[in-house]
C-alpha cells in the first residue's frame, strides 16, 4: 500500500509539497489510486468525449454514487454514525471547466428505466426547497406515509449562491447545512412550515469559480464547520474538443454500476477488515496532523472524509468491508484535495483574513481604536497593534491613513486594499 508521501509523489510529480511556501497548481495522474475499480474505467471511457479533466469526472461520479446509495450502508467512528454522505466543490480557474459536460456524461451511467435513483434539484436556494424532499412523513397522512422517498443530490451549480444566502439567513440555515453533512436531525416548530427530518440522506455536488470562492468563502465560514465539510477539487479544462461527439454509456458497464447500487442499498454497517486496520493505523499520524490556520480548518475532517470515501470505494467493489485498497484510494482523493487547498489558501494569513473581513463590514475602513475594541477586544497592547498593522501593509492587505486633524496624537485609520 502507498504511504501518504507516495501519494504526494503520485499526484504532484514536479515534487510540490503541503508544506510549499508557493504551492504549485495541483496534478493528479490518471494511474492515481483514486481511478481504481469500475469509477476508473468509466472516467477513462468519458475522457475520451469531453474536455473536463479526469479528476473532475471522477469527483462527480463518486458524489452521484454516494447519492445514489442512500443513509443505509455506513461505518462508524466511536460514537458517531457516517453514511456516503459527500459533498464536493469543484473549483476551476474560469466557467470554462467544462463541469457540465463532465456531470451530464457521467449522469448517463445512473440513468435506469425509472429515470435516477434521486431526487436532484438546482440548488439549495433558502432551504425551503428540500424540505419536502427530507421531512419526515406526517404518520396520520397515509400518502405521505407510502410515499417513495429518494436521497437527494443538490446540483449547485454556483456554490456562492448558497453562501450569499447563508449571509442573509445568518445562522440558521449554515447549521443546517452542517447537519445535513452530519446527517443530525432537522427540525423547525417555531415557524410557519413546522417540520421534522430524521432519516434522509444529501449530498452535493457543486462548482465555483477560484476568484469567486476567494471572494464569497467568508473566514467564519472557514472556521464554522461549513467549509471543511466541502472536498474542494481544482479542476481545469484539460484538451480541447472543438467538435463534441454524443457520449452513450458502455452498457457493460452501466450494468456493472445498476448492480453495485442495489447491492449498496440493501447493505447496512461496514467494518474495515484486519489488513485494513492495520493500514489505517500506519497513515492515521500523517493524516491527522494538525495544521495552523485557513488551510489546517478547512482540511480538519480529513479522517472521517477518507473513510467515507473508502465506504463508497468498498460499495463500488461490492466488497462486504473496507479493505486496505479502499483507504488508499480515498486517500488519494483526499490528498489531492489537500493540494488544492494548498494552492489556494496555502500562503494566506488568517488573522489578516479575518482582519480584512472585519474592515470591509464596517464599510471598508476602521480606526485603530474600532479594531482595538470591537476587533481584538481590548486583547491587544499598542505594539501588538503596530506590528499588525505594518504587517498588514507590507503583506499588501491594508493600507493606513493618517489623520492629524485634532492636532494631537495622530489617528489611524486601516482601510481594505
Amino acid at each position: 500500500m502507498s504511504t501518504t508521501n507516495d501519494l504526494l509523489l503520485k499526484l504532484n510529480p514536479n515534487g510540490a509539497s503541503m508544506a510549499s511556501t508557493e504551492p504549485r497548481t495541483p496534478t493528479i495522474s490518471i494511474d492515481s489510486p483514486a481511478f481504481r475499480g469500475i469509477a476508473g474505467e468509466i472516467v477513462r471511457h468519458v475522457d475520451e468525449y469531453i474536455e473536463a479533466s479526469p479528476i473532475n469526472s471522477l469527483t462527480q461520479f463518486l458524489t452521484l454514487f454516494a447519492a445514489s446509495v442512500g443513509n443505509r450502508p455506513h461505518f462508524y467512528v466511536h460514537a458517531d454514525r457516517h453514511s456516503a454522505t459527500i459533498f464536493n466543490c469543484i473549483v476551476g480557474r474560469t466557467a470554462k471547466a467544462r463541469k457540465g459536460s463532465a456531470n451530464s456524461a457521467i449522469l448517463t451511467y445512473f440513468e435506469n428505466d425509472y429515470g435516477l435513483p434521486f431526487n436532484s434539484i438546482n440548488g439549495i436556494g433558502s432551504g425551503e426547497g428540500i424540505i419536502d424532499l427530507i421531512k419526515d412523513p406526517d404518520p396520520d397522512d397515509l400518502e405521505q406515509k407510502n410515499r417513495l422517498r429518494l436521497p437527494v443530490l443538490i446540483d449547485e451549480g454556483e456554490l456562492s449562491q448558497l453562501m450569499k444566502v447563508m449571509q442573509r439567513q445568518g445562522a440558521t440555515l449554515e447549521a443546517n447545512v452542517l447537519k445535513l453533512w452530519d446527517g443530525k436531525p432537522i427540525g423547525n416548530i417555531t415557524r410557519g412550515r413546522p417540520f421534522k427530518a430524521s432519516n434522509y440522506h444529501v449530498c452535493i455536488n457543486g462548482h465555483i469559480q477560484i476568484e469567486t470562492l476567494k471572494r464569497e468563502l467568508k473566514p467564519s465560514y472557514m472556521r464554522s464547520g461549513f467549509a471543511n465539510r466541502f472536498l474542494f477539487i481544482y479542476a481545469d479544462r484539460d484538451k480541447r474538443i472543438s467538435i463534441p461527439r454524443q457520449y452513450l454509456p458502455v452498457t457493460d458497464l452501466k450494468n456493472r454500476l445498476q448492480r453495485a447500487i442495489e447491492l449498496a442499498r440493501d447493505n447496512e454497517r461496514l467494518n474495515l477488515s484486519a489488513e485494513a486496520v492495520s493500514y489505517w493505523d500506519e497513515i492515521y499520524d500523517d493524516l491527522s496532523a494538525d495544521r495552523i490556520g485557513i488551510v489546517g480548518d478547512i482540511t480538519s475532517r480529513n479522517e472521517p472524509y477518507t473513510l467515507r470515501l473508502a465506504l463508497i470505494y468498498a460499495l463500488l467493489d461490492e466488497s462486504p468491508c473496507i479493505e486496505p485498497e479502499h483507504i488508499e484510494s480515498a486517500l488519494a482523493v483526499i490528498k489531492y484535495s489537500e493540494l488544492t487547498v494548498d494552492y489556494l489558501y496555502g500562503g494566506v494569513d488568517p488573522e489578516l483574513e479575518d482582519l480584512k473581513f472585519f474592515i470591509k463590514s464596517n464599510g471598508g475602513s476602521a480606526t485603530q481604536t474600532q479594531i482595538s475594541y470591537e476587533f481584538y477586544k481590548r486583547n491587544k497592547n499598542a505594539a501588538e497593534l503596530r506590528e499588525i498593522r505594518e504587517r498588514g501593509v507590507a503583506e499588501g492587505a491594508i493600507y493606513v491613513q493618517t489623520n492629524n486633524a485634532t492636532g494631537g496624537a495622530p489617528s489611524h485609520i486601516w482601510v481594505n486594499v
